[in-house]
């Protein structure tokens, strides 16, 4: 039954339309009457009627202004307009505001029905299209939830929990379930145009689909980076025959690479009960997929295997390693670079590390690479590009090999952009040189060897930096340093010699003597003597 209402400010008029019309005859049901527009609009909301007949000459809101607030507010409500007016004026008003018909007081019971009969049929052939919207749009409307499910987007009440159970095929909160990401792994060799990517996604579900549904109740549907994801109930569907869900995606895998001819990367969660534990399980599913990093593509991997452990402790890519690194680095050895990281990831496979351990290196390496280009004022944004984005890059690579070959590679890009640089003024090696000068100029036996180690570049590269940034030697630099200190303590009043000599870094008083004269013009006790004769 369709729910109709009837809006006028005569209460006899409603009791006529209400006796005279066989409303049930004709499908329809008075749901409420209302006296004026106002009373109407509070009662549309809570009777919900599908047609209102409405009079236009209403007290504080006439028929047109309902009709236009009906349409404003979005409420489906089919209005036909009854009036003792005939005026051309009010009908166009009407057609304005979307009446679906127009009618004269007094009333003519056909003409009425006829209406009547007509709007219901419109009502029918939308409600038919709305049911074929539905049937169509319903998997994408279930892939929708099964994603808010996944991310947990969304927290559902209770209610909305009971009904979208009765959508599923899987029961959530009585029967243990498993979260399976399926991820296809691209050949190295040809990328694919977004419409093969799709069709081989397609392929690969129909594989999927066709191996659960003799086992296990599930559901299936994309996430936001087009990986396969299925929600499985872990009870068989045949309690005679179980086969373990790791079985199943074996020969998922297995049948993929038979018939499709490419490798696919399957990640299993543990096993959990209720709703609340879906975004739980699928994060377990995807970390236990990021762990193909170290075991490789073309494998089925389970949560419950991956290796955890204090690893982040383990000393792994060590300071003396950085400082090799980073002293190659600096003197555009590409091949040495290369080895040292040869060596690390060779570290890093003998660990079988999980791949939190692994981003975690791969990050302190690429740093350092980021820190060479900061020593040469360089911006990573210049080498690398705008939109350059380390974390994204890391999680993108599928094996600890290409891993290996990105960080080489990116050692390799800063190196050859710095040389092609080669004005950029090395001004952070040169005054980590002179810091440690100024902070170790005392020493008797400071030797550049000892300095070049420090700053993490070798002696000859440390040599011409210097000179060429300073316009003087490193020698030079450290026998005024220790002089300019000298007369700063002969200034202050110190007068023995031999003691000052020692307190800037000479063990040979005459040979103290001899490079301040070289630099001031005069011997040190001569300078005294100036001092304390004034």
């Amino acid at each position: 039954m369709l729910k109709v209402m009837i809006v006028d400010d005569e209460s006899l008029f409603r009791e006529a339309l209400k006796e005279t019309i066989p409303w049930s005859e004709l499908g329809y049901e008075v749901c409420c009457e209302a006296e004026n527009g106002l009373d109407a609009l509070e009662k549309i909301s809570e009777y919900k009627p599908d047609v209102a007949l409405v009079d236009i000459n209403m007290p504080m809101m006439d028929g047109i202004e309902l009709a236009a607030e009906i349409k404003e507010s979005g409420a489906d409500v089919r209005v036909i307009i009854i009036t003792g007016y005939s005026e051309f004026d009010y009908a166009r008003k009407a057609i304005e505001v979307g009446v679906d018909n127009y009618l004269l007081k007094p009333i003519d019971e056909a003409q009425l029905i006829n209406v009547l009969d007509s709007v219901k049929k419109k009502i029918s052939i939308k409600v038919e299209e709305l049911r074929k919207q539905l049937t169509f749009y319903k998997p994408l409307l279930k892939e929708m939830i099964l994603n808010n499910l996944l991310y947990g987007a969304r927290i559902f009440d209770k209610e909305e929990l009971s009904n979208l159970e009765k959508s599923f095929r899987i029961d959530f909160d009585n029967q243990p379930y498993q979260v399976i990401v399926v991820e296809i792994c691209e050949k190295e060799e040809y990328k694919w145009y977004e419409e093969e990517r799709q069709l081989w996604n397609f392929a690969v579900s129909n594989i999927v689909n066709e191996i659960f549904s003799d086992v296990y109740n599930y559901e299936i549907c994309r996430d936001i980076h087009d990986r396969i994801c299925v929600i499985a109930n872990v009870k068989p569907i045949d309690m005679n025959w179980h086969e373990d869900i790791l079985n199943i995606c074996e020969r998922i895998r297995v049948s993929v690479k038979k018939y499709l001819k490419f490798s696919v990367i399957i990640g299993i969660s543990d096993i959990h009960k209720g709703f609340r534990f879906i975004s739980q399980s699928y994060n377990e599913a995807l970390y236990a997929l990021k762990n193909s990093i170290v075991v490789g593509e073309d494998r089925v991997i389970r949560y419950e295997n991956i290796k955890v452990s204090d690893e982040l402790a383990i000393d792994v890519y060590t300071v003396e390693q950085r400082r090799q690194l980073l002293m190659a680095a600096r003197m555009n050895k590409i091949d040495e670079v290369n080895e040292i990281i040869n060596s690390i990831f060779n570290e890093i496979r003998l660990l079988n590390a999980s791949s939190d351990f692994i981003v975690v290196k791969c990050i302190e390496i690429a740093s350092t690479c980021f820190e060479f280009l900061a020593e040469t004022n360089i911006k990573i944004k210049c080498v690398f590009g705008e939109n350059f984005n380390l974390l994204k890059e890391i999680q993108e690579k599928k094996t600890l090999d290409q891993l290996e070959s990105w960080i080489k590679e990116i050692f390799e890009k800063s190196i050859n952009f710095r040389i092609s640089k080669s004005d950029v003024q090395f001004s952070k090696v040169v005054a980590d040189a002179k810091r440690y000068i100024d902070e170790n100029y005392n020493k008797f036996d400071l030797k550049i060897d000892e300095i070049a180690k420090n700053v993490y570049v070798g002696y000859g590269h440390l040599c011409a930096l210097f000179k060429k940034e300073t316009g003087k030697t490193i020698n030079t630099y450290i026998t005024e340093t220790r002089i300019n200190k000298a007369k700063q303590l002969l200034d202050e009043g110190y007068s023995n010699i031999s003691a000052v000599s020692t307190m800037v870094g000479y063990a040979d008083a005459n040979y103290f003597g001899k490079c301040f004269k070289k630099i001031y013009g005069i011997t040190p006790g001569r300078y005294i003597d100036e001092i304390q004769s004034k």
